[in-house]
């Protein structure tokens, strides 16, 4: 009996076990929990699963099978949902999987979408640990046990909390629906939210940075921030740019001390906290023209930039006091990360060229041009030389057969850019670091052997304490750089005649050209080395006192040092100007920089009120140097580099040190993240006034409404997402000149008198200039709609700057041409600005982004006492702008002689300057700005940035046709040839002082229209996917390519509507890879 019972119920085992093998499952199921995988289950086979829905958790999994039996589905539930299952019949009994103690805990982070999260915070509040997610999204944290809270956080994405039911989880985050939560950088390492800021800024991330082929990475915001105007004054590697935000505050233009660089308009520039000397200490290239202005950030390499931050208005601005008037910009460079060690690799290639060239005359339009000039001088008995081989070689010595377009020809190669970037970085929840290296290289497009090498480092190290009271962050870079660039011209090359050659039969240069411009090759034949070294450091110390209550400071010490070298030989030189000698210069310049800001930071809340205030004082203190020596008539060449061998050596030598002493204080308060104000008050101190006038009292107060949380908006929320209008007014200051203007500077006399050196005063004694100030307003308007899918922010601005600092003109009696004074005049900027983001297509894999911007922007002179008798009568107009055009008026040619004819202003029958110069127009633009798309799918990116800018004149050539210099081909057919012509140009001449081409090229008709629409940058960038690279070690792989400059609409003949004809804008292909490892 029993046996029979056995063989029974082991017959039934084997039955329900063949059953279970006999019944084949298919799943494919995304994010899904035990419960729903159980359902699809009993869909399949029947089987009734029986479990306690609180006890069995939330996880969840992907799961793939396909032809899987009942007990496979079990072996893959049981690993990944940590469950036990007993099978009783047509039913299965699942229990929870109970860990005994404690266990590690391995989990895995992503998006809805299954994209691995990688940096997300991941805190254990009972075990009081910090983890990050590593590049897969994944983490482990020890000693975890069943039922521990677990809290995961991102910024841009909803923060999860999840308690833990297994020992292997599964997180998904979902991304934040606006980015209103995004933390905005303000002043002194404040930071806020879009929500409660009360300042008009715009943010540039490090994925922007990436897109723009450039070194310096002020140039890369070019476009991107409306009011933000960039324009480079160069082509060449490493030139610099003017940069202005909200027009031009200021009347001066430049000043005549030891920073005698220094732009008046231009922004403060904040670098981890620590201001950064913005002023290039080139001085040969100032001084000697065998240089150029070189760009000081070139020090920063882009890679290590987070973010840039641009405040605009006073609230933003005013609590620099008189550093900000002309708008702050914030760089954060990037820190250590906190998962672990981390290695990136950037790897990148770069070809530019010129990519446009102006159609020159050729030799048989040229000659014909030539021809006429020369009947034109001989008909108005203006002729002083005859037109033989000797005066006129070009017409009738030369190869007349030959047809050259120097300036294509001579510039039409690649330059090259070659960079590469390394970085480490790591750490745990307390401790990071962060180290990079770079190298790069670039050469001159018409010089191999000419470009500049870089290289630098830079290390960062954040540490903070377990209870989060403490907390250091350092940060030191150094960088070198040795440039070789000769600067070449454009201007030279486009003006020599078609059939001229730059080197005779023999070899040898060819100075047979009669227009005083040389051989602009010969320039190659000259030596230039600059070195620079630049030292940059910041250290921020935070602690907390008491609850709310913390002290900061900020320190930073930066230094950089430039060595410059230049050499003009002989044989550079035409050897017909018959003595002819050699010269060589150099020079030493040094800038140290010590800031110190303490600050104390209270923040407290009571119930739906929050209060902060900050006080903080700083000092600064700016030591320059600047000497030179030029030593001149050299005999030969081989003792250039010998300044003993000089027959005369100049001497030029300038020191001076500049101090900053303020205290500022900040009070903020909102109530219930709907209604904000924020007051600011500073007090500055510079050593740039003479007693008494040291101070200056500057502040500002901003205000904020967020009134779509008001009740009355309810009805729109399904529209309008979200609104917010707030207002700023404040008054902020300017010290932007040289030092020591209010005593009497002397410098030496450039020759020795019996080997004593004299002494000779650059400027006049005045102690009674005080501070220049502005006053700002701002009013701004931000809409989110749908879901702040569309986003709008608008911002209307007026800045009203008096009291100008300026070099005030000086009757001639005086001995000195200006003195350092505040001028009556007052100026204004007014403008509107406007930003939009939409986000027109967001899905599992496929997204399309789209930025624009947009500044409309106007200045003009207000007011200016007694201009009609002051030395500036016809340089500013009331009611203009001030950067201006000058000239005569109304120039027209005259269709009976051929001559230029402009407006007799004075009516005194004489064209003089003083008498008849009117206001032409304005070089500033109307308006300018970018829009951006970005599409994505799945791996693949591509991005898409144009720029535009609105400018009415900028002028293109100085037009003299009918001498040496080579005109522009669209001169042909346009110019005055017989009596009753009606055409553009005045009639040709072979004299290039002729009057009727000075009338012409000091008028508007010799200026073109500086408008454009240009093809910026497009990017295009393929990320490996994971599965290929995880193989190899890596986390990720991004292969790029991009394009700058690719192309440009405009109507202007230059060679770019931004720098006319000069060295053009290049036009660059970089191809390269972003990798990461661990």
């Amino acid at each position: 009996m029993k046996r029979i019972l056995f063989s029974c119920v082991f017959l039934l085992a084997l039955l329900c076990t063949i059953t279970l093998h006999a019944q084949k499952i298919s799943l494919n199921l995304k994010k899904a929990t035990l419960p729903k995988v159980l359902n699809e289950v009993t869909k399949q086979t029947g089987y009734v699963f029986i479990y306690d829905q609180n006890e069995i958790g939330k996880s969840k999994i992907d799961i793939q099978l396909k032809d899987a039996t009942l007990q496979e589905v079990f072996a893959y539930c049981e690993k990944f949902y940590h469950i036990t299952y007993k099978i009783i019949g047509k039913n299965v009994v699942i229990k929870r999987k109970i860990e005994e103690g404690e266990f590690k805990l391995n989990g895995t982070i992503s998006t809805e979408n299954n994209t691995e999260l990688q940096d997300v915070s991941i805190y254990m509040p009972r075990l009081q640990k910090f983890v990050f997610s590593d590049g897969d999204g994944n983490f482990s944290i020890p000693d975890v046990k069943i039922g521990d809270s677990i809290t995961l956080a991102l910024v841009g994405y909803n923060e999860l909390a999840e308690v833990v039911d297994n020992s292997k989880m599964l997180f998904f985050l979902t991304k934040k629906s606006n980015d209103l939560e995004d933390v905005q950088v303000l002043a002194y390492g404040q930071t806020t939210n879009r929500r409660l800021n009360t300042g008009s800024s715009v943010k540039v991330t490090a994925k922007e940075l990436e897109r723009t082929a450039t070194l310096d990475p002020v140039q890369a915001l070019q476009g991107r921030v409306p009011g933000l105007v960039i324009t480079p004054n160069s082509g060449l590697a490493g030139a610099n740019s003017t940069i202005t935000l909200r027009g031009e505050n200021s009347t001066s233009l430049g000043n005549n001390g030891i920073n005698s660089y220094n732009k008046v308009n231009t922004p403060l520039f904040i670098v981890d906290g620590i201001p950064f000397n913005n002023n290039s200490l080139t001085n040969i290239g100032n001084s000697y023209q065998y240089g150029y202005q070189e760009s000081p950030f070139k020090s920063i390499d882009p890679n290590n930039i987070e973010s840039i931050e641009v405040l605009k208005d006073a609230d933003a601005t005013a609590i620099y006091g008189a550093r900000g008037a002309n708008g702050v910009i914030l760089i954060t460079t990037k820190k250590g990360r906190k998962d672990g060690l981390n290695f990136n690799l950037n790897v990148g290639t770069t070809m530019q060229h010129i990519p446009k060239y102006v159609k020159m005359l050729n030799t048989s339009q040229y000659l014909t041009l030539r021809r006429q000039a020369y009947a034109n001088d001989l008909a108005d008995g203006n002729v002083f030389e005859p037109m033989d081989a000797t005066n006129s070689p070009d017409v009738l010595a030369w190869d007349t057969t030959i047809n050259h377009n120097w300036a294509k020809e001579y510039f039409n190669k690649w330059a090259h850019l070659n960079t590469v970037d390394f970085s480490v970085n790591g750490g745990n929840a307390y401790n990071s670091f962060s180290a990079s290296a770079s190298y790069n290289n670039q050469t001159t497009i018409y010089n191999s052997h000419s470009g500049i090498d870089r290289g630098s480092f830079m290390l960062t190290g954040n540490h903070s304490s377990k209870d989060g009271k403490f907390s250091i962050n350092a940060m030191l870079s150094y960088s070198v750089d040795r440039n070789r660039v000769i600067p070449m011209t454009l201007d030279n090359f486009i003006n020599l005649p078609p059939d001229f050659s730059l080197y005779k039969s023999d070899g040898s240069l060819n100075w047979d050209l009669a227009n005083n411009n040389g051989n602009p090759i010969a320039s190659q034949m000259n030596t230039m080395r600059n070195h620079t070294k630049s030292f940059n450091s910041s250290f921020n110390l935070s602690y907390e006192i008491l609850q709310g209550l913390s002290f900061k400071l900020d320190a930073g010490y930066n230094w950089m040092y430039l060595n410059e070298y230049g050499e003009n030989p002989i044989a550079a030189q035409d050897p017909s100007d018959g003595g002819i000698t050699g010269s060589a210069q150099k020079s030493f310049s040094k800038n140290y920089t010590l800031n110190v800001e303490p600050q104390l930071n209270f923040e407290k809340y009571v119930g739906k009120n929050h209060f902060s205030v900050l006080l903080g004082g700083t000092y600064m203190k700016t030591s320059t140097l600047q000497n030179a020596e030029y030593a001149s008539s050299f005999t030969s060449d081989a003792d250039l580099n010998d300044f003993s061998k000089a027959p005369a050596i100049n001497y030029t030598y300038a020191e001076g040190t500049y101090k900053f002493l303020s205290g500022f204080a900040r009070v903020g308060y909102d109530f219930d993240s709907k209604y904000v104000i924020n007051l600011t008050g500073r007090r500055d101190g510079s050593s740039r006034f003479g007693p008494g006038k040291q101070y200056g009292d500057f502040g500002s107060i901003g205000t904020a409404w967020n009134f779509s949380d008001e009740k009355f908006f309810e009805w729109m929320k399904p529209i309008v997402s979200f609104a917010k209008l707030r207002g700023s007014y404040g008054i902020t200051g300017s010290d932007q000149i040289g030092d020591y203007q209010y005593y009497i500077n002397y410098n030496f006399v450039y020759s020795p008198y019996q080997n004593q050196l004299g002494y000779y005063p650059q400027n006049l004694y005045n102690s009674d200039f005080q501070w220049e100030s502005t006053k700002k307003l701002d009013i701004g308007l931000e809409l989110g709609f749908w879901d702040n899918r569309l986003y709008f922010t608008g911002d209307y601005y007026r800045n009203v700057t008096g009291n100008q600092l300026t070099g005030y003109q000086l009757p001639d009696f005086t001995g000195k041409d200006q003195v350092m004074a505040n001028l009556g005049a007052t100026t204004q900027n007014t403008g509107v600005e406007f930003t939009l983001r939409f986000d027109e297509i967001k899905s599992k894999n496929f997204s399309w982004t789209t930025n624009f911007n947009m500044s409309i922007a106007r200045n003009k002179l207000l007011s200016f006492p007694g201009l009609a008798t002051s030395g500036y009568q016809t340089q500013f107009f009331l009611g203009k702008p001030i950067d201006n055009i000058t000239g005569y008026t109304n120039a027209h040619v005259n269709p009976a002689d051929g001559s230029t004819i402009v407006d007799d202003i004075n009516k005194d029958g004489t064209i003089t300057v003083e008498g008849d110069y009117g206001y032409l127009g304005s070089q500033l633009p109307k308006y300018t700005g970018g829009i951006e798309n970005t599409f994505t799918y799945k791996n693949l990116s591509l991005d898409v940035f144009f720029t535009f800018k609105n400018q009415a004149y900028a002028q293109v050539y100085s037009f003299q046709q009918g001498t040496t210099f080579n005109q522009p081909e669209l001169i042909w057919g346009n110019y005055w040839q017989n009596q009753g012509d009606e055409k553009k140009f005045p009639k040709a001449s072979t004299i290039t002082t002729n009057n009727n081409f000075y009338l012409f090229n000091t008028s508007l008709a010799s200026y073109y229209s500086g408008s454009y629409l240009r093809l910026q940058s497009a990017t295009i960038n393929y990320s490996l996917p994971k599965n290929w690279i995880k193989r190899f070690g890596f986390t990720k792989f991004d292969i790029y390519a991009m394009s700058n400059n690719l192309f440009t609409f405009t109507s202007n003949p230059g060679f770019d509507p931004e720098t006319g004809m000069s060295m053009p804008n290049l036009r660059s292909f970089t191809f390269g890879i972003r990798t990461s490892f661990k």
